[in-house]
């Protein structure tokens, strides 16, 4: 049966539903239709759930697409990098978060979004928080995940689906890395020094095949 066919059937059971006040009697119907409507939620999930896992990519291996510098300018000379991050949104955006305080102790926090693909800086803007919400850190999928075998160094990474290892990556100097919501992209992330009003930093990208 097709989802549109279950919502209609659900939103038919819905229609049966009645509201009651107290003292109303409340009929063996009422309680019925109520089971009915979460057992229909029930088929709809799991119609979902197939769909979504039906989907799900296969990826065996991931190779290197390229590595690439940029700056990341502000507006005042760098006293110091406070903080700084990279994650996903979904597959479509790798998001470079830095955090500086100026020499004049005022604070700037930036979001840098890339193109995966090419590395491409699509936009970028100021904000204490990131407007299009969060995004995935080191265990995107419950499909595939990412494990460091070497304490504090990020940039060892083992690919895993499952209890099987797929591949391992190794880059130097990486400040942090992850994995794309689908594991389609690994991305790896070195800081470096600021220069006057710019931070200069390198994005090392893998995709899978």
């Amino acid at each position: 049966m097709s989802l549109a066919d279950l919502l209609t059937e659900l939103d038919n059971i819905i229609a049966k539903l009645r509201y009651v006040k107290y003292g109303d009697y409340v009929l063996s119907s009422d309680h019925n239709d109520l089971v009915d409507a979460v057992k229909k939620i029930r088929e709809i999930l799991e119609l979902l759930r197939t769909a979504a896992a039906a989907e799900e990519p296969e990826y065996s291996s991931w190779s290197r697409l390229y590595e690439r510098s940029f700056s990341a300018s502000f507006p005042e000379d760098i006293d110091v990098v406070q903080s700084y991050g990279i994650g996903f949104i979904g597959d479509r955006f790798i998001v470079v978060h830095i955090y500086v305080r100026s020499e004049t102790y005022t604070y700037y926090n930036k979001y840098i979004f890339h193109d995966p693909d090419t590395g491409d800086v699509l936009t970028e803007f100021y904000a204490w928080r990131c407007p299009y919400g969060s995004y995935t850190v080191s265990f995107p999928t419950n499909k595939y995940y990412l494990v460091y075998p070497t304490f504090d160094d990020n940039g060892h990474v083992r690919v895993y689906r499952g209890t099987d290892m797929l591949q391992e990556i190794t880059e130097t100097d990486i400040d942090e890395s992850c994995g794309s919501l689908s594991m389609k992209y690994i991305t790896f992330f070195r800081i470096k020094s600021p220069t006057n009003n710019t931070v200069p930093y390198d994005i090392i990208t893998y995709k899978a095949s």
